[in-house]
């Protein structure tokens, strides 16, 4: 490779005045409204919404459509309701009520219900972000959200997968979690 012999300094120059000549060579030249930098889950939905209000858009990546190294790829996404703050829930709300709009054929969404497990001890931090079994219970009681708490040997039954090593996990069952297909 012709930038290895050349060394740092020469093959920075040497790739910023290829960049400048393919700049200078580009005789077209598109203005748009938006230009959206990152074509992950928030910069297609920045773009979506600004197309929806009569913007052109450019939507921009680094790499190609379905490429791996971001941090959402792969064939879906979960979506939950499990948050401590009434905030997520209202963002949940207004996301699952436009992919449903976008789920014309049914192939999007799926609902599939979803498990939040607690083991009982003070010193689980594992679901922090979701808060604590009761501020969750809590939230979705207040929020009207259906729910169930599970014992671990209910959890077990229902979900054999689940064997809990002990006694004192409880699970909160929440039957509107589900997958978005992003692919």
């Amino acid at each position: 490779m012709l930038f290895v012999r050349l060394g740092a300094a020469a093959a920075a120059a040497a790739i910023a005045a290829l960049a400048h000549a393919r700049r200078k060579a580009s005789t077209s030249r598109q203005v748009y409204d938006v230009i959206v930098v990152g074509g992950g889950v928030l910069g297609v939905w920045s773009a979506v919404e600004a197309a929806k209000q009569n913007a052109s858009v450019a939507l921009l990546d680094q790499y190609d459509a379905g490429h791996g190294k971001g941090s959402s790829h792969g064939d879906g996404r979960i979506y939950r309701f499990a948050y401590a703050e009434d905030l997520y829930v209202d963002m949940m709300d207004l996301a699952l009520e436009r992919w449903r709009d976008l789920d014309e054929g049914g192939d999007i969404l799926s609902k599939t219900g979803g498990v939040s497990l607690y083991s009982g001890a003070e010193s689980d931090t594992s679901y922090a972000s979701h808060g604590a079994y009761e501020g969750l219970r809590d939230l979705y009681a207040r929020r009207g959200l259906a729910h169930e708490t599970w014992t671990a040997d209910e959890l077990s039954e229902k979900f054999p997968q689940f064997a809990a090593a002990d006694g004192n996990t409880t699970a909160l069952f929440q039957p509107d979690f589900g997958v978005l297909f992003a692919t």
